[in-house]
Protein backbone atom coordinates (compact mmCIF):
# COMPACT_ATOMS: atom_id res chain seq x y z
CA UNK A 1 0.00 0.00 0.00
CA UNK A 2 2.82 2.19 1.03
CA UNK A 3 4.31 4.67 -1.71
CA UNK A 4 1.46 4.79 -3.74
CA UNK A 5 0.71 8.99 -2.06
CA UNK A 6 3.31 11.64 -2.28
CA UNK A 7 3.87 13.27 1.00
CA UNK A 8 3.21 17.10 0.65
CA UNK A 9 3.87 18.36 3.84
CA UNK A 10 4.26 17.61 7.73
CA UNK A 11 3.60 20.48 9.87
CA UNK A 12 2.41 20.77 13.72
CA UNK A 13 0.28 23.67 15.05
CA UNK A 14 1.79 26.68 16.47
CA UNK A 15 0.64 29.63 19.29
CA UNK A 16 0.53 31.86 16.38
CA UNK A 17 -1.07 29.67 13.82
CA UNK A 18 -4.10 30.18 16.91
CA UNK A 19 -4.04 33.86 17.39
CA UNK A 20 -4.53 34.11 13.26
CA UNK A 21 -7.36 31.74 13.38
CA UNK A 22 -8.87 33.84 15.89
CA UNK A 23 -9.47 36.68 13.45
CA UNK A 24 -9.80 34.74 10.54
CA UNK A 25 -11.81 31.96 11.85
CA UNK A 26 -13.86 33.06 14.24
CA UNK A 27 -16.83 30.68 13.08
CA UNK A 28 -14.45 27.82 13.82
CA UNK A 29 -13.05 28.97 17.50
CA UNK A 30 -14.62 27.36 20.35
CA UNK A 31 -15.29 29.21 23.77
CA UNK A 32 -13.14 26.43 25.68
CA UNK A 33 -9.76 26.68 23.27
CA UNK A 34 -9.52 22.93 22.32
CA UNK A 35 -7.29 21.92 19.96
CA UNK A 36 -9.75 21.34 17.47
CA UNK A 37 -9.26 25.56 17.73
CA UNK A 38 -6.26 24.76 15.11
CA UNK A 39 -7.03 21.74 13.50
CA UNK A 40 -10.27 22.77 11.51
CA UNK A 41 -9.15 25.93 10.71
CA UNK A 42 -5.36 24.39 9.18
CA UNK A 43 -7.62 21.46 7.63
CA UNK A 44 -9.87 24.74 5.90
CA UNK A 45 -6.93 26.21 4.94
CA UNK A 46 -5.29 23.46 3.39
CA UNK A 47 -8.39 22.82 1.35
CA UNK A 48 -8.42 25.95 0.35
CA UNK A 49 -4.77 25.87 -1.16
CA UNK A 50 -5.15 22.88 -2.29
CA UNK A 51 -8.60 22.22 -3.61
CA UNK A 52 -10.26 24.22 -6.72
CA UNK A 53 -14.08 26.02 -5.83
CA UNK A 54 -16.62 23.14 -6.33
CA UNK A 55 -14.24 20.78 -5.66
CA UNK A 56 -15.31 17.45 -4.00
CA UNK A 57 -14.67 17.38 -0.32
CA UNK A 58 -15.31 14.84 2.48
CA UNK A 59 -14.53 15.19 6.27
CA UNK A 60 -14.24 11.72 7.90
CA UNK A 61 -15.71 11.40 11.15
CA UNK A 62 -17.05 15.24 10.57
CA UNK A 63 -19.40 15.17 13.48
CA UNK A 64 -21.45 18.19 13.96
CA UNK A 65 -20.16 19.48 10.41
CA UNK A 66 -18.02 22.36 12.01
CA UNK A 67 -15.73 21.99 9.13
CA UNK A 68 -18.32 20.91 6.39
CA UNK A 69 -20.02 23.95 7.13
CA UNK A 70 -17.49 26.49 6.53
CA UNK A 71 -16.46 25.19 3.11
CA UNK A 72 -20.12 24.04 2.15
CA UNK A 73 -20.55 27.01 -0.22
CA UNK A 74 -17.34 27.08 -1.74
CA UNK A 75 -17.23 23.05 -2.12
CA UNK A 76 -18.96 19.67 -2.55
CA UNK A 77 -19.14 18.66 1.25
CA UNK A 78 -19.79 15.00 2.61
CA UNK A 79 -19.60 13.92 5.88
CA UNK A 80 -18.86 10.29 6.94
CA UNK A 81 -19.36 9.38 9.70
CA UNK A 82 -21.31 6.33 12.23
CA UNK A 83 -22.80 8.83 14.54
CA UNK A 84 -22.80 6.80 17.26
CA UNK A 85 -22.50 9.38 19.91
CA UNK A 86 -18.45 8.83 20.19
CA UNK A 87 -16.66 11.15 22.04
CA UNK A 88 -19.76 12.98 22.81
CA UNK A 89 -20.74 13.20 19.25
CA UNK A 90 -23.93 13.92 17.55
CA UNK A 91 -26.49 10.80 17.19
CA UNK A 92 -29.00 12.46 15.19
CA UNK A 93 -28.16 12.44 11.30
CA UNK A 94 -31.81 13.85 10.40
CA UNK A 95 -31.33 17.01 12.21
CA UNK A 96 -28.00 17.78 10.86
CA UNK A 97 -28.81 17.11 7.05
CA UNK A 98 -32.24 19.42 7.96
CA UNK A 99 -29.84 22.24 9.21
CA UNK A 100 -26.98 21.65 6.59
CA UNK A 101 -28.62 20.91 3.10
CA UNK A 102 -25.73 21.66 0.78
CA UNK A 103 -23.99 19.11 2.63
CA UNK A 104 -24.22 15.64 2.38
CA UNK A 105 -24.38 13.16 5.38
CA UNK A 106 -23.28 9.64 4.92
CA UNK A 107 -24.04 7.72 7.97
CA UNK A 108 -21.41 4.81 8.47
CA UNK A 109 -17.32 4.17 8.76
CA UNK A 110 -15.28 5.04 5.60
CA UNK A 111 -14.93 1.54 3.38
CA UNK A 112 -13.31 1.08 -0.31
CA UNK A 113 -17.70 0.17 -0.42
CA UNK A 114 -18.66 3.80 0.68
CA UNK A 115 -21.09 4.82 -2.38
CA UNK A 116 -19.97 8.35 -2.69
CA UNK A 117 -18.58 10.24 -5.66
CA UNK A 118 -14.71 10.16 -6.23
CA UNK A 119 -13.24 13.13 -3.95
CA UNK A 120 -10.47 15.26 -4.79
CA UNK A 121 -9.90 15.59 -0.77
CA UNK A 122 -10.34 13.39 2.09
CA UNK A 123 -9.55 15.38 5.44
CA UNK A 124 -10.29 14.83 9.02
CA UNK A 125 -9.13 16.55 12.33
CA UNK A 126 -9.32 14.77 15.90
CA UNK A 127 -9.75 11.48 14.25
CA UNK A 128 -7.28 9.36 13.39
CA UNK A 129 -5.76 9.35 16.73
CA UNK A 130 -9.12 7.04 17.65
CA UNK A 131 -8.74 4.87 14.51
CA UNK A 132 -6.76 1.09 15.95
CA UNK A 133 -3.80 0.98 13.51
CA UNK A 134 -5.01 -2.19 12.98
CA UNK A 135 -7.48 -0.89 11.10
CA UNK A 136 -5.02 2.15 9.27
CA UNK A 137 -4.20 -0.50 6.56
CA UNK A 138 -7.76 -0.51 4.97
CA UNK A 139 -8.96 2.83 6.15
CA UNK A 140 -5.89 4.55 3.90
CA UNK A 141 -6.96 2.22 1.18
CA UNK A 142 -11.21 3.58 1.40
CA UNK A 143 -9.04 6.87 1.15
CA UNK A 144 -7.20 5.96 -1.33
CA UNK A 145 -10.07 4.34 -3.51
CA UNK A 146 -12.43 7.18 -3.01
CA UNK A 147 -9.99 10.04 -3.80
CA UNK A 148 -9.21 11.13 -7.70
CA UNK A 149 -6.12 10.73 -8.81
CA UNK A 150 -4.08 13.60 -7.57
CA UNK A 151 -7.19 14.38 -4.80
CA UNK A 152 -5.52 15.05 -1.24
CA UNK A 153 -5.39 13.24 2.09
CA UNK A 154 -5.34 15.64 4.68
CA UNK A 155 -5.27 14.89 8.70
CA UNK A 156 -4.90 16.56 11.94
CA UNK A 157 -4.13 14.27 14.28
CA UNK A 158 -4.18 14.28 18.12
CA UNK A 159 -0.54 13.77 19.50
CA UNK A 160 0.88 13.48 22.78
CA UNK A 161 4.26 14.35 22.84
CA UNK A 162 5.08 13.60 26.53
CA UNK A 163 2.56 11.99 29.39
CA UNK A 164 2.43 11.86 32.80
CA UNK A 165 4.20 7.95 33.37
CA UNK A 166 3.82 7.79 29.27
CA UNK A 167 0.38 8.37 29.44
CA UNK A 168 -0.84 8.58 26.16
CA UNK A 169 2.57 8.46 24.13
CA UNK A 170 0.68 5.16 22.74
CA UNK A 171 -0.29 7.91 20.30
CA UNK A 172 3.72 8.64 18.80
CA UNK A 173 3.46 4.94 17.15
CA UNK A 174 -0.38 4.88 15.74
CA UNK A 175 0.60 8.43 14.01
CA UNK A 176 3.70 6.81 12.68
CA UNK A 177 1.71 3.78 11.72
CA UNK A 178 -0.88 6.42 9.91
CA UNK A 179 1.98 7.96 8.19
CA UNK A 180 3.50 5.04 7.24
CA UNK A 181 0.42 3.63 6.06
CA UNK A 182 0.15 6.68 3.54
CA UNK A 183 3.86 6.59 2.54
CA UNK A 184 6.94 5.94 4.56
CA UNK A 185 10.55 7.80 5.18
CA UNK A 186 8.80 10.61 7.84
CA UNK A 187 10.04 10.14 11.82
CA UNK A 188 7.15 11.26 14.08
CA UNK A 189 9.55 10.56 17.41
CA UNK A 190 12.10 13.58 15.46
CA UNK A 191 8.57 15.81 15.30
CA UNK A 192 7.85 15.29 18.18
CA UNK A 193 11.15 16.39 19.69
CA UNK A 194 10.68 19.35 18.00
CA UNK A 195 7.52 20.34 18.95
CA UNK A 196 8.71 19.72 22.79
CA UNK A 197 11.48 21.87 22.06
CA UNK A 198 9.36 24.69 20.22
CA UNK A 199 8.14 27.37 22.43
CA UNK A 200 5.43 28.13 20.38
CA UNK A 201 3.82 24.69 20.08
CA UNK A 202 0.41 24.94 20.64
CA UNK A 203 -0.45 22.29 23.70
CA UNK A 204 -3.72 21.53 24.94
CA UNK A 205 -4.86 24.21 27.71
CA UNK A 206 -5.31 22.53 31.06
CA UNK A 207 -8.95 24.29 31.31
CA UNK A 208 -9.89 22.01 28.47
CA UNK A 209 -8.02 18.78 29.64
CA UNK A 210 -10.05 19.06 32.87
CA UNK A 211 -13.19 19.03 30.65
CA UNK A 212 -11.54 15.66 29.31
CA UNK A 213 -10.62 14.56 32.61
CA UNK A 214 -14.61 14.85 33.47
CA UNK A 215 -14.65 12.81 36.91
CA UNK A 216 -11.93 10.54 36.54
CA UNK A 217 -9.28 10.63 39.24
CA UNK A 218 -5.77 12.21 38.38
CA UNK A 219 -4.09 9.16 38.46
CA UNK A 220 -6.60 7.66 36.31
CA UNK A 221 -6.52 10.61 33.72
CA UNK A 222 -2.72 12.33 34.32
CA UNK A 223 -1.86 15.54 32.43
CA UNK A 224 0.18 15.25 29.27
CA UNK A 225 1.37 17.30 26.28
CA UNK A 226 -0.88 16.91 23.25
CA UNK A 227 -0.78 19.25 19.88
CA UNK A 228 -1.51 18.54 16.71
CA UNK A 229 0.17 17.00 13.83
CA UNK A 230 -0.67 18.11 10.57
CA UNK A 231 -0.46 16.36 7.24
CA UNK A 232 -0.77 15.93 4.10
CA UNK A 233 -0.58 13.82 1.62
CA UNK A 234 -1.48 13.44 -2.03
CA UNK A 235 -2.62 10.31 -4.07
CA UNK A 236 -0.13 9.12 -7.46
Amino acid sequence: MTGRFELVSVSYSKVPDFIRYREDFPELMSKEIDLKDVQRPWAAEIVRQHVLQGGRVLDMGGAAAELAANLMDEYRATIVDPYEGHGNGPRNIAALRQRYPKITFVKGLLSKNTQIDRQDAVVSTSVVEHIDPAHHPDTVDAIHTVLKPGGYSIHAIDLTCRGVRGFLESQIPLSQSWLDCHRGGTDVNTIVGRMLDDIETFFLPITMYLQWKKDRSYAAYPWRKVGSLNVVFRKM
